[in-house]
């Protein structure tokens, strides 16, 4: 695919998204529910949509519950408080771990050190009814003629700002939520795209924005954040727009910017989804720095990398999505960067001949002990042993045509049906589809047709309700999709629209209300408008408690602390929950795992 061609399909997504037509039936709110039935949620007055937008808007303005808070770009809608839910409350000083201990409940618990205990609350029976908790416009590109608005880049939650003014940043203040939003969107001489942005700091509870980081950066780079100075303060890890990496401090100062221009700029001047990753490779307490095919220290000096990548990661395969892992079992990490790994030191682990860059995924998907790499490409579904061996793939069981677009998706790992053993899903351009992992093939347990002609969406997971089983939660072109993880069955609807990069709607508890709600951007041509950034909750806050925070692009809960803090000795994610790009519910400080029921 030449840089044109690469450039024509993703403003031809975008138009398509803006110029779709036939959407789902609603009762006029914009959310879909499975419940045909269900009235809309709301916690006061009615509840209706933008007829501009088609996004849906809830609670009557000035009413206890239903307030609106109205600025420049943010409507917000407040819930009932907590004494309603039946939770505990999570902004107390201290409250009591399993043993009965007190706790101090605004530090994050320690690791845990084997299986997490068995989670104790549950939502009740069909507790899934969305509504808007608020959304954020942001403001429009500063060039009239910028083919794009909106945000193409996952948002991120975690806590920056001393809510509670008792002088420190805690898990008892208000989570915070970071989104890269598009300031600038052009053609470079019809060779390449080109998109400049700012990041955007946003109280989770309200949508307000409570800052603007001032430095222009790369809005195709997916930022990551967390303390990689020692200082137990988030630092924001992402890209100017001249391929420096780049560190901010949690209010925003620039901390320094790499010397090196990333390898991800070797090929062409931008290239279309670039996710930082943050880990501790070696263990020594100073993290490292995951950028495209490049690992780099925690002041931005490049380590090490492999120069061949900028070759073999031609317009065809854009997006890269790094991960690390201890896949040796030595206690040191290696770099997964799809078809190829690298120890801690540099020095390769694995590679695959002939094979096309993939993302990659970490996960138990068999009986033994060792984890296994699940990736994706243009060519399907691979699995490999944890030594790089390929153990079965690629595979292509819901459309058998290769694209590099229709099978370049990142993709999830959660247990969907309850079964305790982990199921794997992704997505082509017309399906949404949740795999059963067999010894050598994967099955479809379930599959939805989407629209994503672009290819590149992704896709998380949560257990809402607490019974084990997890809803998938996907983001095409025009809509957010919540489906029964058992049974693919629809449970919400929601306008949306994008040309579909590598962004993913997530799950947290963003304003600490022990309640998790849901969090999802769109994106814009010229002549379309709506929000930048939209925030669901469950209208009755019976959604059961997830973790605070989402760090980055290759989130899988063991890879950060709730406090933002950069584990020394990560915990190895398949021992524990077996999930990748998913939250997970909490109670007493910690992890906890849902048991069906």
């Amino acid at each position: 695919m030449s840089k044109v061609s690469l450039a024509t399909t993703l403003l031809s997504a975008l138009t398509l998204t803006a110029c779709s037509d036939d959407p789902p039936a609603t009762d006029g709110t914009g959310i879909t529910t499975a419940d045909a039935t269900m009235p809309l949620p709301s916690t006061s007055g009615p509840t209706t949509g933008d007829p501009t937008t088609g996004v849906p808007t809830t609670g009557d303005p000035g009413t206890v519950g239903g307030s609106e808070t109205t600025g420049e770009t943010s409507t917000s809608t407040s819930g009932p408080e907590l004494t309603s839910t039946g939770l505990t409350s999570s902004t107390s000083t201290t409250s009591a771990d399993t043993d009965g201990e007190p706790m101090n409940a605004c530090k994050v618990a320690e690791d845990a050190e084997d299986a997490p205990p068995p989670c104790e609350e549950k939502a009740p029976a069909n507790a899934f009814a969305p509504a808007v908790q608020w959304t954020w416009t942001a403001p429009p590109p500063v060039d009239p003629a910028a083919l794009a608005s909106g945000s193409f880049a996952t948002p991120l939650v975690g806590n920056f700002t001393d809510d509670n003014g008792d002088g420190a940043i805690d898990l008892c203040d208000t989570p915070d939520v970071l989104v890269t939003a598009i300031s600038t969107f052009e053609l470079n001489g019809m060779a390449t795209i080109l998109a400049g942005g700012y990041i955007h700091m946003l109280a989770g509870d309200t949508g307000i924005e409570e800052l603007k980081f001032p430095t222009l950066i790369d809005a195709f780079v997916y930022p990551a954040f967390g303390d990689i100075d020692g200082d137990a303060l988030p630092d924001v890890v992402t890209a100017d727009r001249d391929g420096h990496l780049m560190a901010f401090a949690h209010d925003g100062t620039v901390e320094w910017t790499s010397p090196v221009v990333g390898g991800y700029r070797t090929t062409f001047a931008s290239t279309q989804c670039t996710a930082i990753a943050i880990y501790d490779l070696d263990a020594d307490g100073a993290p490292e720095i995951l950028f495209g095919w490049e690992v780099y220290d925690n002041s931005g000096n490049l380590l090490f990398g492999d120069p061949t990548n900028a070759a073999e990661w031609n317009n065809q395969y854009w997006c890269v999505t790094p991960t690390a892992a201890d896949l040796d079992g030595d206690g040191m990490l290696e770099v997964v960067m799809g078809h190829e790994a690298y120890r801690a030191d540099g020095t390769l682990y694995y590679k695959l001949p002939n094979f096309k860059p993939a993302h990659p995924q970490i996960a138990n998907l068999d009986a033994d002990p060792e984890p296994e790499v699940f990736l994706t490409n243009a060519d399907g579904i691979t699995v490999l042993e944890h030594t790089g061996a390929i153990k079965y793939g690629p595979l292509r069981p819901t459309d058998p045509t290769p694209s590099p677009n229709c099978w370049g998706k990142p993709a999830v790992v959660h247990d969907f049906d309850g079964d305790d053993i982990a199921d794997i899903a992704a997505a082509t351009c017309t399906d949404y589809t949740v795999y059963t992992v067999g010894a050598q093939t994967v099955t479809p347990k379930w599959s939805n047709n989407v629209q994503d002609l672009s290819g590149l969406a992704t896709a998380t997971a949560f257990d809402f309700l607490g019974d084990g089983v997890a809803e998938a939660i996907y983001a095409d072109e025009t809509q957010i999709y919540v489906f029964d993880g058992e049974t693919g069955l629809t449970n919400l609807t929601a306008p949306r629209q994008s040309g579909t990069l590598i962004e993913y709607p997530i799950v947290a508890d963003i304003d600490n209300d022990g309640s998790a709600e849901i969090l999802y951007v769109s994106n814009y041509t010229p002549g379309s408008s709506g929000p930048t950034l939209t925030a669901l909750r469950d209208a009755e806050e019976r959604w059961i408690p997830a973790r605070r925070i989402w760090n980055q692009y290759s989130y899988h809960v063991t890879n950060v602390r709730e406090d933002g803090t950069v584990p020394q000795q990560m915990k190895n994610n398949w021992q524990l929950l077996n999930t990748f790009r998913t939250n997970s519910q909490v109670e007493n400080g910690g992890l906890c795992d849902p048991i069906p029921g």
